[in-house]
């Protein structure tokens, strides 16, 4: 990674996504909108999600040509990371994620096992929650 790239970027809050999304509900109009505009879902049913819309088109495209796809989006990603354009940026970490996917389901892998088995039991090098590595800078 290089540290230059995300200087001066959105992280100078001190709260994650998640805590965000846990904030109050400043009315019941907000609640809501909030449960029409999210629902929970778990990385497996997000990747048979994509799986319904895309299987076929990116199965004819490839696991190069997927993964091509992909890249060019941790691109945009970074881009973005860039930028204070919050929505872009939310566009963009699902891009990576969708294409992510997409690329799982044509190399057949299921990332919700794969996941749980490598970080199940926490860093797969020290198994502690939070990591307990030391930290290296390289």
């Amino acid at each position: 990674m290089h540290p230059d790239l995300f200087e001066d970027t959105l992280f100078e809050s001190d709260t994650c996504a998640h805590e965000e999304a846990n904030k109050p509900f400043e009315t019941q109009r907000d609640k809501e909108e909030m449960r029409r505009d999210y629902r929970e879902m778990h990385v497996g049913e997000f990747q048979d999600m994509m799986w319904g819309i895309y299987f076929s088109r990116d199965s004819k495209r490839g696991v190069g040509g997927t993964f091509e796809r992909l890249v060019e989006e941790i691109g945009e990603l970074g881009e973005a990371l860039k930028g204070e354009d919050r929505k872009a940026l939310e566009e963009e970490f699902a891009d990576v994620l969708a294409w992510l996917a997409s690329l799982a389901n044509i190399a057949n892998i299921d990332l919700q096992k794969a996941a749980l088995t490598k970080y199940g039991d926490g860093c797969p090098k020290c198994r502690q929650t939070p990591c307990k590595c030391s930290f290296r800078s390289q």
